[in-house]
C-alpha cells in the first residue's frame, strides 16, 4: 500500500513495486495515478524522497513502467530530489534532470547499512558500520541546483565503503 509522509523539511513517498510471479518490478496504473495525486498534495517548495524496491535507472528491465514513472516525477511542478531503491544489492547512484537515484545494497555479513539523513539544507547518504561513525558518500542539496551539476569530489585513504578508500561526492 503506497504511503505519503509529510514532515517539516521533506515529504517521503513509499511505493510497493513487486510484480506477481516475476523478478521485475511493476507499478500498475492505479499506483501511478495515486503517485501523481500524492505529488500534487506536497507543497511546491517541499523536497520529495521516493522509496521503492526496484531500481528505476541502471537496468530498465527491473521496473516495467520506468519511462512513465520518470516522466511523472520529472515534471517541473514536483520537487522530487531523491529516489531510493534496492534490488541490485549494490551501492549505485545516478543524477538525471536534477533528481538523484540511489540503489542501496543488501545488509552484508558485516552488518553495515546505509543511512539517509535530512539536514537543514541537504540529504546525506552514509554507510554505517556497527560500532563506527557513519561515512557519508553522497550529499544532495534540498533545493534543486540552478546550474549544471559539477561535483566536489573528496578521496581519502583508510577503511570506508569502497574498501581502503573513502569517496564523498558533494553537489
Amino acid at each position: 500500500v503506497p504511503r505519503l509522509l509529510v514532515q517539516d523539511r521533506v515529504a517521503v513517498i513509499l511505493l510497493s513495486s513487486p510484480a506477481p510471479f516475476t523478478h521485475n518490478g511493476y507499478l500498475p496504473p492505479p499506483t501511478l495515478a495515486w503517485l501523481e495525486q500524492a505529488l500534487r498534495q506536497v507543497p511546491a517548495d517541499l523536497p520529495v524522497i521516493i522509496s521503492l524496491h526496484h531500481p528505476v535507472l541502471g537496468d530498465p528491465r527491473h521496473l516495467d513502467q520506468y519511462p512513465l514513472f520518470l516522466e511523472l516525477i520529472s515534471r517541473p511542478a514536483f520537487h522530487v530530489r531523491l529516489v531510493l531503491s534496492g534490488h541490485n544489492h549494490e551501492r549505485r547512484f545516478w543524477e538525471r534532470n536534477g533528481i538523484w537515484f540511489s540503489g542501496v545494497p543488501k545488509l552484508p555479513k558485516d552488518r553495515s547499512y546505509d543511512l539517509v539523513r535530512i539536514q537543514a539544507d541537504r540529504i546525506v547518504l552514509s554507510r554505517k558500520d556497527l560500532g563506527a561513525s557513519p561515512v557519508p558518500y553522497l550529499e544532495i542539496p534540498l533545493a534543486p541546483p540552478a546550474r549544471p551539476l559539477l561535483p566536489e569530489v573528496s578521496l581519502s585513504s583508510g577503511p570506508g565503503p569502497v574498501g581502503d578508500a573513502q569517496l564523498l561526492l558533494k553537489f
